[in-house]
Parts: C-alpha cells; structure tokens; sequence
C-alpha cells in the first residue's frame, strides 16, 4: 500500500528510482509517465501565473528526462498562450532519447530555445516563473561549472521557481546540499514524496511540496518498503474529539498543569491557556513560584505546601502537562521522581521535564506519554552531541520503541515517533513559529486533547498539526517576523475553523 491509515508514503529518491527501472524493464510506458508529468507542472505553472502574473515562463532543461518533462510543460503553456522560453545546458546529441524529442517538438511548434555557454547568456528576471528542470532525483556530489552559475542566478533572482521531481542539487536520498541547490517556492514531485525533502537541508530548498500521481501502477508503489509517511491531511477532520451537546467541563476534559517557576511563570500560562483553548474544559495549573498573572480561567496553586492537593487533583484529572518552565533545582528533581512514579494517565512532557530524563536514565517513563523534544534535547535524551540526522530519526523510533511512548521529534518538519506504528512527517507550520513559547503552546493544545480522551498518538498528530496550522495563520496576519507564542494561542481558533471547513 502507498498509504497507511495516518499517512502516504515517503521514500529515499533511489528506492523510488529502482522501481520505475523495474517497471520500464516490464513495459511500463515510460513516455505515457512523462507527458503526464510535463502536463501536471503546466497546470501548476498555469495556477502560478495566474495567481501572480508573472510576464513569462523560463524552462532551465538538463539532459535528462527530468528536462524532458520540462519540455513537455513547455509545449502545454506554449498551446495556453503563455510566453515560454527554454535555456538548455547540453548539446542536443547529449540528452537523453525523450529529452531531444520534446525538444525537437517544443522548437517545432515555435518555442524559443537557448543553449547556455556563459554565465552571462543566463537571462532571468524577477517577475519570471522559473521551472527548474536541470537535475533529476538520481543527482549526488558537488555543483560545479556553469550548473553553478545558473543556480546561483536564479537564487540571487529571487524570482518563483517551480522545481521538477526535487530541485538541482539537493540529494534526495539524504536532503543535503553539498554546494549550491536551486530555492524553490514549490516542489512538484511525482508518484511518491522523498525522504530528502524533509530532512538535513531539504526543508530549506524544496519550498511547498506537491505530489502528483503520474499514473505509475500501483504495484510498483506497494512494493516500496519504508517507515515514513506524510501526514494525510484529509484525514485530520476524523481525528478531533466528538463534542456532545450535554457535557460538562469535567467531560470536555480536566488537564493537570505541572509547570513555571521564578521567571518563567509565562511558560506554564501559555500551555494552560493553549489547552483551554483546544478544547479542556478545566486547567488546574501547580507551579513552584505564584502566578500573579494567569490568565483568568486558569486555576492555579503553588506547589509549596500543596503537594498533597497535587495528588489528589492527579487521582481526578484526564490528562497532565509536565515540565514547561517547572525549573531544574533539587527540590524540583526531587519532585519530577516522585511525580514520575505516580502518573498513571496520559502525560505530556516537555522541556524542564525532559532534561530531569535525560539525567535520570533509570527513572521509567508513564504509560501513554507523549515526549516533546526538540532536537538539542533529544540529543541529550541520547547522550549524543553529534549525531547525522538520519541515524537521529532511527535512535528517536529506538527510543520510543524502548520506552513504549509516543516521541514527537519538534523542527521544520516534525516526525511523530510510535513504538508499533509508522513515522508520520508533518510539513505544516511557519518558521515564525521559531520563538520562545511557542513548543509551550503545543504542550497545552496536546494535553487538551489527551483530556477529551483521545488516544496519545492521534493526539499528538493532531496537535502538531492545529499548532502548525495556526502558526501558518498568525504569520500571515503578522509576518513571519513579529509572531510570538500567544499569537498561536489567539489563532488556535481559525486553526479549528480551516480543519472543519477545507479537510
């Protein structure tokens, strides 16, 4: 199967790359697969233009059928009406069979071709679209040459580019960049999405990314072996927690907040706030330090003197948020242990909380845990600096595995980790979204969930995804500048809005 309940299918680009040889060994149109291909980046390059009306299209062509593919979407625009021009690297003798087709075929039909010799013959505007059809998914090493001349133009251009499969120069087995890669706005990749877009420096290259079903047979698709799925956000509608007309807010869900201290009381506020809005009916927040300002709705207690009333709302409540701002003093390792041995329901646990564990190897994580890190504190729940990010992802299904808890690995993108179940990848989010507070937020809105009873794994894809969502919104209202973690909190709302109106 390409998709799991939760997700579709990412893959290394080789493993996708082995197959479509398999299939045009045993007579799989390789052709057929091209042309839809090239008409699929013409519609999206259409969508493009008539979004941002852009004065013209520029076609960069390799010599490969990834180039092929781009003379293929350059025919199409051409019969919409569109002012098209192609810039290719390599004599036409040297390029691959389907490539000098179309090419022949493009130039036919009156497209404008030039070949590139010299930097200075690369003519690019900012108010151009640019597909990107220089190197396909099978590109490793270093870019060198007059390759590294036209990528560097087309960045310093700035303007938007449209990158075939994966864009020149990011690998796609392990999303590096070795030298230079093309920037691309919006990646549009066929059949099955790959593993290097989310990983290492992919992120930072391939922009949005798109897959497109080329009409590959789906049995090639089902043959792929992997552990990674993206997010089907489809889906996400099935997952909220079903609102009864009669609940109270016992029912809704009551959340235990463990969290603050001297100086980052703010901490604990946003987490109880964000569970409030995503849904609980109650927060009862325990803080180590008074909160002269708590949000109104939130019940707070010091923990000095109070530990037996923590106990007791522990016995009586859904769901608990441990360690945002909670500190790292022995009183508060002394605690954690304690607390640690008497969790007995869901639990989030984030921050302060996961640096206890990571110098407390021997202390047993609760059942039904959700761990937060980002990926300095997983490092450290390792006990491993330097680590490469693909051997991180396997230590982080290791030590999930290990402790029978979910792991939500936090960054752009973020990887949700299940002892018995499938890596999701979720891609949503803003880099506003990289500012104090904000993992706070997430904490809350994935302990508000807990609450209304749903299970710690859907919990946590849901929560990634509401959080991302909504930081995706307060950037646009703010810019990816001046967005800071309450913002979040303030857009939880529209984030429930779109899941109910457009998934």
């Amino acid at each position: 199967m390409t998709e799991n309940f939760y997700g579709k299918k990412v893959v290394p680009a080789k493993e996708l790359s082995n197959l479509e040889k398999k299939a045009f060994k045993e007579n799989v149109d390789e052709e057929q697969l091209m042309l839809k291909a090239g008409k699929a980046v013409a519609l999206s390059a259409k969508e493009i233009i008539q979004k941002k009306k852009q004065k013209k299209i520029i076609v960069l062509a390799g010599k490969g059928n990834n180039a092929a593919d781009g003379f293929v979407a350059s025919i199409e625009l051409q019969k919409m009406g569109f002012c098209v021009e192609a810039f290719y690297v390599f004599p036409k003798e040297k390029c691959s069979f389907l490539c000098q087709k179309y090419m022949q075929l493009f130039k036919d039909e009156g497209g404008k071709l030039f070949l590139i010799r010299e930097k200075e013959e690369i003519k690019i505007e900012k108010d151009d679209i640019l597909i990107d059809g220089l190197l396909g998914t099978g590109f490793h090493g270093d870019i060198t040459g007059i390759f590294y001349e036209i990528i560097k133009k087309v960045n310093e251009t700035k303007c938007f580019t449209l990158a075939i499969d994966i864009p020149s120069g990011l690998e796609g087995n392990t999303g590096k960049v070795n030298t230079i890669a093309i920037k691309a706005n919006t990646t549009l990749t066929f059949s099955i999405s790959k593993l290097g877009f989310y990983i290492n420096d992919g992120p930072n290259y391939s922009g949005k990314v798109k897959i497109v079903d080329i009409g590959l047979p789906q049995k090639y698709l089902d043959e792929v072996n992997t552990n990674f799925f993206l997010l089907d956000e489809k889906k996400i509608k099935n997952f909220l927690p079903a609102i009864e007309k009669k609940r109270h807010k016992y029912q809704a869900g009551a959340v235990l907040g463990i969290a603050g201290s001297e100086g980052m009381t703010g901490a604990a506020c946003l987490a109880s706030l964000a569970s409030l809005r995503s849904g609980a009916g109650i927060v009862w927040l325990f803080s180590t330090n008074i909160i002269e300002k708590a949000p109104y709705e939130v019940i707070t207690y010091r923990l000095d003197g109070n530990i037996k009333k923590l106990f007791q709302h522990l016995e009586k409540t859904k769901a608990v948020f441990l360690g945002p701002g909670i500190g790292r003093t022995n009183d508060t390792q002394t605690l954690l242990k304690e607390l640690f041995q008497k969790i007995k329901i869901p639990c989030v646990i984030d921050a302060d909380a996961l640096f206890f564990l990571a110098n407390n190897k021997d202390v047993s994580i609760p059942s039904s845990s959700i761990l937060t890190p980002h990926k300095k504190e997983m490092t450290r729940l390792l006990g491993k600096e330097d680590i490469n990010e693909i051997d991180l992802l396997d230590k982080c299904q290791k030590y999930a595995n290990d402790n029978n808890a979910i792991l939500v690995l936090k960054g752009a993108p973020t990887f949700v980790f299940h002892p018995k179940k499938n890596v999701i990848i979720i891609d949503r989010g803003d880099p506003a979204l990289a500012t104090a507070g904000t993992g706070d937020v997430l904490t809350g809105v994935m302990a508000a969930f807990l609450a209304q009873k749903l299970e710690p794994y859907v919990a946590a894809l849901l929560g990634v995804f509401i959080h991302g969502i909504a930081g995706e919104i307060a950037a646009v209202k703010k810019t990816s500048f001046s967005v800071i973690a309450s913002d979040i909190i303030e857009n939880l709302s529209e984030a429930f809005k779109q899941v109910f109106n457009k998934y």
